[in-house]
């Protein structure tokens, strides 16, 4: 974790005059912050005993006023810039800072192992990553409230210093009184707000929910009266649970404002008992009662940062020291492969992997927050650590494996076919090819390297993927998706002849901004009409390998073949892999596998697989020679 620490001071030292610049001004805002009260005793003392002097100055009383005023002018507007100055650094850089740091993170985030993104155990974790990109604001922050709020204590001490200890001492006993009480108080709050939220508040949609979207069959049933029943016991217990935080909140604030008032007090008896016997001034008395003002603001001001920003920090420190352990890069890693001339498949053997160390410490974090944050011994939490608990348990027994043995070869300037049973891993052995997961058996090799010492940017910029699922990017326009990851330059005419080749020009014609209409927001596409875009897409990124996952589920006849001829034209140098079951198109294979129980069963040209029992000569028998009887 150190070392992670160590690489957010390298990233904020890129902002070093930022740094800079505020910590100026919070020394400077701190130091008025607390001269403030003592100019305004200057201001009484100088009304009430009409004093000829100040200092080395001596003129009239009413000049000498006019002068403190006139300082207390200025350091109020003093104070002021400083105000402005500081929301302006945090405007202008705060964002700046956030977004270039966010960029570095989403960067490693690329070194990711993909499946780590395909495991919904995870999904939860991930979405947070989005807050962890002001982390650094958020943790300078923290050190910048730490500092004013220390530096203003240490200004009122040595002011009280010159008068009286023991009005300081009176000072720290108001602060630790209203530290221990509103923590207390907090806390109590946090704990009433978690079983609301996680307790009460769930029974309440669940019942309602029933209530109107059955109340029917209930009426039916005669289930109605419970159902109703059980809502209003909900809510007496959502009353009960109120009144008896009320009771300690009221309890606890009891004790915060007598102890202040009682201390409060005290130091007025002080000061007023110096104020009549040692000839002290009533503007101290002033300037004390506002330094009680300051003192409780900055005991609020660390119980804010304590209870939240700190613990916050801390859970976020933790989430990044793990992605920083996901995304550390192999040094050994070869940079790219310029032409790959095949990919090989020896003896393969491949389990879904358990729970990963990454995973286990994703759950320690989050429990470790649970346990501070909140009670550890309501039965909820306890519940819920148990399941989790329970589910780790379970993910740490390995799997079993659902493929063995499979050797394949794929090389350029062909076309490949797999076909497959339904219930047959295949998506998983293309998930392989792509990297998505690394710890398998044997060898999987791209133009002979060993696939696990090649980086991850190498498949993004080598492979695109049309899944049966076409993924398009919402709120983004159609030409932005049309040209993701496309590398050659292409003006908007080129572009609508692609369209025109797939019937699909006509459509975006219609739209009111053409290829610059959003998807989803500005256009509705069908099914087949996404699924043309995302062909068309995987076509202008000209990549050498592409893979196609029941590309033509949403297509008809005419369009699967025009895809097939543009594909068949445009295969040079290209290594071409369809998945499907569907036998329209796929004489034109170089080469057939066939997937059956875990392993690749045969792998031959469609006239030789046509020869002999095999799955394909099923599916080809069915869906072309008798049809679907």
């Amino acid at each position: 974790m150190y070392k992670n620490l160590e690489y957010l001071l390298v990233f904020a030292k890129k902002f070093k005059l930022y740094w800079f610049l505020l910590l100026t001004v919070t020394v400077f805002s701190s130091a008025i912050q607390v001269a403030i009260p003592y100019l305004a005793k200057l201001e009484i003392d100088q009304l009430a005993n009409r004093h000829d002097y100040l200092s080395f100055i001596k003129n009239s009383p009413f000049n000498i006023f006019l002068f403190i005023v006139l300082i207390v002018l200025l350091t109020n507007f003093l104070n002021q810039i400083l105000s402005v100055i500081s929301s302006a650094l945090k405007d202008y850089y705060w964002k700046k800072l956030e977004m270039s740091f966010k960029n570095d993170l989403y960067r490693r985030m690329r070194n990711i192992k993909p499946w780590f993104f395909l495991n919904k155990r995870n999904s939860y974790f991930f979405q947070e990553f989005r807050d962890l990109g002001n982390i650094l604001d958020r943790a300078m922050s923290f050190v910048i409230d730490c500092l004013r709020s220390i530096l203003e204590s240490v200004w009122i001490f040595l002011v009280f210093s010159f008068i009286d200890y023991k009005i300081w001492l009176a000072l720290i006993a108001i602060g630790l009184i209203t530290w221990f009480t509103e923590r207390k108080r907090r806390i109590l709050q946090e704990q009433m707000d978690m079983d609301d939220k996680f307790e009460i508040i769930r029974k309440l949609w669940k019942s309602e929910n029933e209530l109107i979207a059955n109340r029917h069959l209930l009426q039916i049933s005669g289930w109605i009266e419970f159902v109703e029943n059980y809502i209003k016991n909900v809510f007496e217990e959502s009353f009960s649970k109120k009144l008896i935080y009320l009771k300690n909140d009221i309890k606890y604030n009891f004790i915060t404002v007598f102890s202040n008032h009682l201390l409060t007090t005290f130091i007025k008896v002080v000061v007023w008992y110096s104020v009549f016997y040692y000839s002290s001034s009533i503007g101290l008395m002033s300037m004390t009662i506002m330094y009680v003002w300051n003192i409780n603001s900055i005991v609020y001001r660390f119980m804010q940062m304590y209870l939240s920003s700190y613990l916050s920090l801390k859970t976020s420190l933790q989430k990044i020291w793990i992605i920083f352990s996901l995304t550390s890069k192999n040094d050994k890693a070869i940079k790219g492969i310029w032409k790959i001339e095949k990919i090989k498949i020896e003896n393969l053997e491949f389990r879904y992997p358990s729970v990963s160390q990454e995973e286990l410490q994703i759950y320690d974090v989050m429990n470790e927050k649970l346990k501070k944050m909140w009670d550890s011994k309501k039965e909820w939490i306890q519940r819920d650590i148990h399941f989790i608990n329970e589910a780790i348990a379970e993910s740490k027994k390995p799997n079993p494996y659902i493929l063995k043995w499979v050797n394949a070869l794929f090389e350029k300037w062909k076309i490949y076919w797999i076909v497959w049973r339904n219930w047959v891993w295949k998506t998983t052995l293309i998930n392989l090819i792509m990297w998505f997961f690394d710890e398998f058996e044997w060898w999987l090799t791209y133009s002979d390297i060993d696939i696990k010492t090649i980086e991850n940017g190498f498949f993004d910029s080598h492979i695109s993927y049309v899944s049966q699922s076409p993924y398009l990017m919402e709120n983004f326009s159609i030409k932005e998706n049309l040209l993701l990851w496309v590398k050659k330059e292409l003006n908007d005419n080129e572009i609508y002849s692609y369209l025109d080749k797939f019937s699909m020009e006509k459509k975006i014609r219609s739209l009111r901004k053409w290829l610059d209409s959003e998807i989803w927001f500005e256009s509705e596409f069908s099914g087949w009409q996404r699924q043309l875009l995302a062909l068309i897409r995987a076509i202008l990124q000209d990549k050498q390998i592409i893979i196609f996952d029941e590309w033509t589920n949403q297509l008809d006849a005419e369009n699967e073949l025009l895809v097939m001829k543009e594909l068949l034209k445009n295969k040079k140098d290209k290594i071409i892999i369809f998945i499907t079951h569907r036998m329209t198109t796929i004489k034109k294979a170089d080469l057939i596998y066939c997937i059956d129980d875990w392993k690749i069963s045969d792998s031959w040209t469609h006239n030789e697989l046509l020869e002999r029992e095999n799955v394909y000569k099923s599916f080809w028998e069915n869906q072309v020679e008798k049809g679907f009887e």
